[in-house]
């Protein structure tokens, strides 16, 4: 199984994908960026509906610490989509957890 297979199933992933994990071996740390599928429609943050439409632009990456793996730590990597959502308007995609906070 790829790494990037294992790190999606581990997150239970769904409508995200493993976009590249980088070693840094110097920082002993496993870099992860986690990007949307294209053909998965995004929820609302506030309300959990699926979007109508995904804005052009994106918010900032965030940055969140994980469990380790093995000997090094991990840092997942998202920059979370803007959603039209019926209900609310503009607002931040729900991504299961990846937009929750940030490090």
């Amino acid at each position: 199984m790829r790494m990037e297979t294992f790190i999606r199933k581990a997150l239970g992933l769904k409508a995200h994908t493993v976009a590249r994990v980088e070693v840094r071996e110097a920082e002993g740390e496993l870099v992860v960026r986690v990007e949307r599928l294209s053909q998965r429609r995004l929820r609302c943050g506030v309300c959990g509906l699926r979007a109508r439409r995904v804005a052009p632009t994106r918010r900032p990456e965030r940055w969140w610490h994980d469990l380790a793996l093995r000997d090094s730590s991990v840092r997942l990597v998202y920059a979370p989509y803007r959603v039209w959502c019926p209900q609310y308007g503009l607002r931040g995609n729900g991504s299961r957890g990846l937009t929750s906070g940030s490090g």
